[in-house]
């Protein structure tokens, strides 16, 4: 006699197309792949392969082309950085008459930046109009 679980264990490893009926395999292809069928479905993935293949080339350019531009804009950025380290903090004490107050807004030459520009201009013009008059040059 079979221990309890065999039968099912036997069942799983029948394969699914022996169980299934004749006219349901059919049906669904698993007996009637044709060559030409194969051979479609392996052009198909080569196809998939070759354009992945040349998105991750475009890719790696990019990405070696975004680098470069990086590393040249380094010695603006720590240009930049020295200039505002540069400047001394503000002290509480001074009173607003006595100090002058310097806008330095910088805005993209990228394409496309418009609008970026744009809002720093607008952003710009509002605060100085809200700092007392006397005190931009």
């Amino acid at each position: 006699m079979l221990a309890r679980g065999t039968f099912a264990a036997a069942r799983a490893i029948t394969p699914i197309v022996q169980r299934m009926p004749a006219a349901e395999v059919i049906a669904r292809g698993e007996r009637n792949a044709s060559v030409k069928a194969l051979r479609l479905r392996l052009a198909s993935v080569k196809s998939i392969q070759r354009i992945t293949k040349t998105m991750k080339m475009v890719a790696a350019a990019k990405l070696k082309g975004f680098q470069t531009r990086m590393v040249a804009a380094r010695p603006l950025g720590d240009r930049i950085t020295y200039l505002i380290d540069a400047m001394p903090a503000a002290l509480e004490e001074i009173s607003v008459k006595d100090t002058t107050n310097l806008l330095v807004p910088m805005t993209s030459d990228r394409g496309l930046c418009g609008g970026v520009n744009g809002n720093v201009s607008k952003a710009t013009k509002a605060l100085l109009h809200e700092l007392p008059a006397d005190t931009t040059k």
